[in-house]
């Protein structure tokens, strides 16, 4: 994740890194935006790894795309208390998806092996997933007493329907990385690129 190809991807991944970086590490420190950057790598070198084989792929993209999605994450859990959260979505989305239309034009359409869309969109996904439970915290603010349905409170709800929504916000994401990891690990021991 320290090696680029050129200055144009440093200069637009240290973008995401000072633009998204900074302030989610300190609104919730250094240590959940690390793990989150580092498995956000891992994501993306694992997706190339079985999606796009042919591939070599250099940078901190996907690392830096878990953050954007982190950040999609945390609009979505702190809807009511972030200012302007719809036009951040939407600002996010765009670029984002802008992104990966342009790498994956540049992948099929040009035939530029040196881009890889599935590793980003494999680290936007990995943010996305796991921002809601690594950047957890933000639910006790003192305006969410404001808004306590969240939708577990719901009078049909049973308790163990409550308990399965909480389980499910709260682990979904993380065991949905789980598998996804496990998957990547047994694909390639079983169909092992060639060199």
């Amino acid at each position: 994740m320290l090696l680029h190809a050129g200055a144009a991807h440093v200069t637009a991944n240290l973008f995401w890194q000072i633009i998204v970086g900074i302030p989610l590490e300190m609104v919730h420190g250094p240590g959940r935006i690390f793990v989150l950057y580092v498995l956000g790598g891992l994501a993306g070198s694992f997706s190339v790894s079985i999606f796009d084989k042919n591939t070599n792929i250099v940078g901190a993209s996907a690392g830096c795309y878990a953050l954007v999605g982190a950040h999609v994450a945390n609009i979505i859990k702190c809807w009511t208390i972030m200012p302007f959260p719809l036009i951040r979505l939407l600002v996010f989305t765009l670029i984002f998806s802008i992104d990966v239309v342009l790498s994956a034009y540049r992948r099929y359409a040009e035939n530029d092996t040196s881009v890889s869309f599935s590793s980003h969109l494999a680290g936007a996904l990995l943010g996305l997933t796991l921002g809601g439970v690594i950047l957890n915290g933000l639910d006790q603010h003192e305006n969410s007493a404001d808004n306590d349905d969240n939708g577990d409170n719901h009078p049909s709800c049973s308790s163990t329907c409550r308990l399965v929504t909480v389980t499910v916000k709260n682990y979904g994401g993380l065991v949905l990385v789980i598998f996804f990891f496990c998957f990547c690990i047994a694909f390639n021991v079983v169909s092992p690129q060639k060199t």
